[in-house]
């Protein structure tokens, strides 16, 4: 025999209601306690400075020397080339009423020639040779994540604070 209790029949009583209240205080602070771990969770941890042996620090400050002769040699050939520009279209000029002066023939081979010499100093002063692995390893080295497990066990890791 089963016994169906009404609605109107059933009694609720303050220390009832009071609980239900308490119930879903508790389940919304969890779910929002949830919700900010699975934010941090999902958000990409700061890349950890990794410091350079001796051998990569010489590396890396001579790739840097080689990258600095190669930009002065860069404008150095850009200069050049404007020059070289310049002295061509005044011999063009000159040449176009009859004969070029030999003074302007003059300036523009000599043009030609200080833009070989500079393109020749720039594909010398090309991309530094380096030890095998040396540079090539470094760029990953240099950035690598933290481990998942040192991030989320102490708060000052994960704020930057040590």
């Amino acid at each position: 025999m089963t016994t169906k209790v009404q609605l109107d029949e059933m009694e609720v009583t303050r220390a009832e209601r009071l609980l239900a209240v308490i119930l879903a205080v508790f389940a919304l602070i969890g779910g929002l306690w949830v919700y900010s771990k699975l934010d941090e969770i999902a958000r990409p941890l700061p890349p950890a400075f990794v410091e350079p042996t001796p051998q990569q620090a010489r590396a890396i400050s001579a790739g840097e020397r080689a990258e600095a002769v190669l930009a002065r040699e860069e404008e150095d050939r850009a200069a050049a080339r404007d020059e070289l520009e310049l002295r061509r279209e005044a011999y063009r000029t000159a040449l176009d009423p009859g004969g070029a002066p030999v003074a302007l023939e003059r300036d523009y081979r000599q043009a030609q020639a200080d833009f070989q010499e500079a393109d020749r100093r720039v594909r010398r002063a090309g991309p530094p040779r380096a030890q095998p692995g040396v540079l090539r390893k470094w760029p990953e080295m240099r950035w690598r994540r933290r481990s998942a497990g040192k991030a989320r066990t102490s708060s000052s890791a994960s704020t930057g604070m040590a």
